[in-house]
């Protein structure tokens, strides 16, 4: 039947694609992630309405292979997140928490509260 042998050839590409994956990834070096932190440059609890600040992420082990992150906040009408450039724009009043959590092992996990005022 044409939908089954469309099936095998799928599950086939699929299966070659995992062993090509997993012969080019060297397991042996990779380093487990053992935590990290988050902190604002500022190092304020306190921001106001229209105010940006950048954050950073240190891991230990430093040159650990799994630094994914998923960064939220309770609250993103008061607190926006954006990623790709490690900043928190403070949007309205109120107080908000920021939690990062290892993708790797979600297990860790850190977070901040601010209080945001007009």
């Amino acid at each position: 039947m044409p939908g089954q042998q469309s099936a095998d050839q799928s599950g086939d590409v699929a299966d070659k694609v995992e062993d090509n994956l997993n012969d080019s990834y060297d397991k042996e070096n990779l380093i487990e992630i053992q935590d990290f932190n988050i902190s604002v440059d500022s190092e304020k609890e306190t921001y106001f309405v229209g105010e940006t600040d950048s954050y950073n992420l240190t891991f230990t082990p430093e040159n650990t292979s799994y630094k994914s992150l998923l960064i939220s906040s309770s609250d993103s009408t008061i607190v926006n997140i954006d990623q790709s450039e490690e900043k928190l724009h403070f949007l309205a009043p109120g107080e908000v928490t920021v939690t990062a959590i290892s993708e790797r092992n979600p297990n860790l996990i850190k977070s901040l509260k601010f209080n945001v005022q007009n």
